[in-house]
C-alpha cells in the first residue's frame, strides 16, 4: 500500500515526514528526486525508478505519498485532500507557519489516519477521540486584497474577517456558535484570437465549517431553478448541473420539491455539494490578443482584458504569456500607476500584473518584443496567455444560498451564520492568431 508521506514547502523544505513501512532510509533521496521533477513536470502522478509519487498542492504546500506499488491514484488522491482537511481543522489554517508551529499535533493525525500504509478513519468527528494534542493558534498572512475585501454577509449588515473561520475543531472560542459557508466556483474557459468563448465550463463546491454546540439541524435553500442533469429539462434563464455530489450527512427529502438540503453537519471543514456547469455563463473577464509583426526583428503584442461584473468589486489579475526562445529584450507600455510587467528571461514569459481590477472598466498592454532572428517556429512560441485571479461575492453561474436557517428548540440559541461567495481562475485561457506571422 502507501509507503511514506511527506510534506514539502515551495523550495523544497521537508517539513513533514512520515515512513509507514518501514525499512526506508532514503528520505531526502525521495523528496529530492520529488521536487526536481515536480519543477519540471507538475503531473499529479508519476514514477521515478519504481516508486510512484502521488501529490496534491494546497497553499504552496506539497502533500505527497510514494508507494512501492501500483496503488490506486483516485484512492490516494482522496486521501491527501482529506489530510489536507484535517490539518485545516485541528490547526485552524493550512500554511507552512502552521505546520512548524503544530508539527507534533501533526504526526499524532497522521498515525491514527494510517496504519502500516493502510488508510483507517479520516473522520474529524471521530479523531476527536484519539487526538490529544493542542494546535498552537497560527494567524494567517493576508493579503491586502483580502483585507480590504472581507466579502462574509448574512441577513443584517454584520460582517466579520475571512480569519474568523481559521479555528481548529480542538479549540472553540468560547460563548461562540458560528456556522461558515463558501460558494466557491473555479472557472475553467478557453477564449479564441477575437475574444469569443470556445469552450468553458464551472466547477463549483459549497463548503461548509461548523463550529456549533451540540448536533442542531441545519437547513439550507439555493435557487430553485437550479436543474440536475438530463439535458431535455434545460431552460432558458436555468441554473444547469450537469453533474452533482452530495454529502452523505444530507437529507434529500425536500431537495426535489424546492431546493432544500437539511443536515446535521459534522465538525470540521466538509463539502456540501461539488456540481459541473457547462457553457451558458458569462466569463467575468474577456481577453483579446492582437499579434503583429514590427519593424524588422520585431513584433508587438496588443493585449486588452475587459471586466464583466460589478463595477463595486475588484481583483488582482495576473497575465502571463510565453515568448519566442529568440526573444531579445522586451518593452512595456501600460499603466505604471496601478500594474506592473516584467519579462522573465529565464522562464521565457511575460508577465503583468493589474493590482485592482474593478468591473465594468478595461485595461490594456503593449508589449514589444525584439528577436534574435526571425527563423524556426517562432510564431508558434508564442502563448498561450493564462490569466489568474480570485473575485469576491461574485458566483459566475448565479448560484446562491436562500436560507440559512439553524434548528434548536432553546429559543436564545443564536448562532452566527456566514456565507461568502468566490470565483476564481482554473485554467483560463486566450489563444493567439498566429497566422500574420508566418
Amino acid at each position: 500500500m502507501l509507503s511514506q508521506f511527506f510534506l514539502l514547502s515551495m523550495r523544497g523544505d521537508t517539513l513533514i515526514y512520515k515512513d509507514y513501512r518501514g525499512g526506508t532510509t532514503l528520505q531526502q533521496e525521495h523528496t529530492n528526486s520529488f521536487f526536481r521533477k515536480i519543477t519540471n513536470s507538475p503531473a499529479p502522478v508519476f514514477n521515478i525508478e519504481g516508486i510512484q509519487y502521488i501529490h496534491i498542492k494546497r497553499n504552496g504546500l506539497y502533500l505527497v505519498f510514494t508507494s512501492m506499488n501500483n496503488v490506486s491514484p483516485v484512492l490516494a488522491t482522496e486521501l491527501l485532500e482529506r489530510i489536507s482537511s484535517l490539518i485545516k481543522d485541528y490547526c485552524g489554517i493550512l500554511s507552512e507557519d502552521a505546520v512548524r508551529n503544530n508539527f507534533v499535533l501533526i504526526y499524532e493525525i497522521l498515525d491514527e489516519i494510517l496504519d502500516f500504509g493502510y488508510p483507517q478513519e479520516t473522520s474529524t468527528d471521530i479523531l476527536k477521540s484519539f487526538i490529544f494534542h493542542d494546535p498552537v493558534v497560527t494567524r494567517e498572512k493576508t493579503s491586502d486584497l483580502q483585507q480590504i475585501v472581507d466579502s462574509f454577509q448574512i441577513q443584517s449588515s454584520k460582517s466579520t474577517a475571512s480569519s474568523s473561520t481559521n479555528q481548529s475543531v480542538a479549540r472553540k472560542r468560547s460563548g461562540k456558535d458560528e456556522i461558515f459557508v463558501d460558494v466557491i466556483e473555479n472557472l475553467n474557459v478557453i477564449f479564441s484570437p477575437s475574444g469569443q468563448v470556445i469552450r468553458s465550463d464551472i466547477e463549483g463546491n459549497i463548503v461548509m465549517r461548523s463550529f456549533l454546540s451540540g448536533n442542531p439541524m441545519i437547513r439550507i435553500g439555493l435557487n430553485e431553478e437550479i436543474i440536475v442533469g438530463n439535458s431535455h429539462q434545460r431552460r432558458y434563464g436555468g441554473i444547469n448541473f450537469e453533474q452533482c455530489r452530495f454529502h452523505p450527512s444530507i437529507n434529500l427529502g425536500e431537495w426535489n420539491l424546492d431546493r432544500t438540503l437539511i443536515l446535521t453537519p459534522p465538525e470540521g471543514e466538509f463539502s456540501l455539494i461539488n456540481y459541473n456547469i457547462s457553457g451558458d455563463f458569462a466569463p467575468p473577464f474577456r481577453i483579446i490578443p492582437y499579434i503583429d509583426l514590427g519593424n524588422g526583428k520585431s513584433l508587438d503584442l496588443m493585449l486588452r482584458i475587459s471586466g464583466n461584473f460589478s463595477s463595486e468589486i475588484f481583483s488582482k489579475v495576473t497575465v502571463t504569456c510565453p515568448l519566442p526562445a529568440s526573444t531579445d529584450s522586451v518593452s512595456f507600455d501600460y499603466d505604471r500607476a496601478t500594474q506592473t510587467a516584467i519579462y522573465r528571461r529565464e522562464e521565457g514569459t511575460f508577465e503583468w500584473v493589474v493590482k485592482k481590477f474593478y468591473g465594468q472598466t478595461e485595461n490594456a498592454i503593449h508589449v514589444h518584443i525584439n528577436l534574435d532572428s526571425m527563423s524556426g517556429n517562432f510564431a508558434k512560441e508564442i502563448g498561450p496567455i493564462s490569466m489568474n485571479f480570485e473575485l469576491p461575492t461574485h458566483v459566475t453561474s448565479g448560484v446562491r444560498i436562500r436560507y440559512l436557517r439553524v434548528s434548536e428548540n432553546r429559543k436564545s440559541y443564536l448562532p452566527l451564520r456566514w456565507i461568502r461567495s468566490i470565483t476564481r481562475s482554473n485554467s483560463y485561457i486566450a489563444r493567439v492568431d498566429d497566422s500574420k506571422l508566418r
